[in-house]
């Protein structure tokens, strides 16, 4: 990957990191009840999603080809 590229993974890499501190010690029920958690979640998976769609490369690292038809 080139240096774009390597600052949009990096910038993933972060939003995933701290998705993991929103989560650790939570349950599920955790995720039912806080609203602000799971808003929280959403935004950090947004912002891992707007990455992966501003660099083609990435994308095309991060999503595996499928190969035959439909």
């Amino acid at each position: 990957p080139d240096k774009d590229d390597r600052a949009t993974l990096v910038d993933m890499l972060e939003f995933v990191r701290e998705i993991g501190t929103f989560v650790e010690g939570r349950s599920r029920q955790d995720l039912d009840t806080d609203r602000t958690l799971l808003r929280a979640l959403e935004r950090m998976l947004e912002l891992v999603g707007e990455c992966a769609a501003e660099s083609p490369r990435v994308r095309a690292m991060l999503i595996p080809r499928f190969r035959g038809g439909p």
